[in-house]
């Protein structure tokens, strides 16, 4: 039973704690009406019967209080605002990257794919476009054929920042983010 509902249930059973209480009064002056003027140890019932009600309309209160004290606040933080989920994002970036993310225990490879094509594409543009700087595109090709990775890497850096290739990366894996979260959740259970 979540929290609402039981702050529901005890504002429930207040209302009949001082429905019952306003009942009681009002037959109790209706009764006070037909007689003649009670006689002082009536009265005296009258406040003590009273405060019965008071002190179970104090009770019911007290119970709501203690149930709203008591309540876990409803969690409507998402994982991504949290420092763990941030921490998480930076991490699972770089794993997309290196092609080493897994996420609820499987290995992420459409979002690889998405991220490969993003690149290429992003490339691609940037050669139609006329900045190709250098010919960064051929210098990549041929050092990659010559197997000269390390020149390969130098070029393609031309055309590619590795702040662009993570944005793109992160906007791949933004909504993975939850998914990771509530594979943790299940985990704990």
């Amino acid at each position: 039973m979540n929290a609402l509902t039981k702050a529901r249930d005890s504002i429930a059973e207040l209302l009949d704690a001082m429905r019952h209480t306003s009942q009681a009064r009002m037959a109790t002056q209706a009764h006070q009406r037909q007689q003649p003027a009670p006689a002082p140890r009536a009265t005296t019932l009258y406040a003590r019967s009273t405060r019965g009600r008071s002190h179970q309309m104090i009770n019911a209160l007290r119970i709501c209080q203690q149930r709203y004290d008591n309540a876990e606040p409803e969690c409507d933080t998402k994982f991504i605002d949290t420092a763990e989920g941030s921490n998480w994002l930076a991490g699972a970036v770089d794993d997309l990257i290196e092609d080493t993310l897994y996420v609820a225990g499987k290995r992420v490879t459409e979002q690889v794919m998405q991220l490969e094509s993003a690149l290429a594409e992003h490339v691609a543009a940037k050669y139609n476009a006329g900045h190709d700087y250098d010919g960064a595109l051929g210098q990549v090709l041929r050092n990659v054929l010559a197997g000269d990775i390390d020149k390969a890497s130098g070029a393609l850096r031309l055309l590619v920042s590795k702040d662009e290739a993570r944005k793109m990366a992160e906007e791949l894996v933004r909504p993975l983010a939850q998914v990771y979260a509530d594979s943790l959740e299940d985990d704990h259970d």
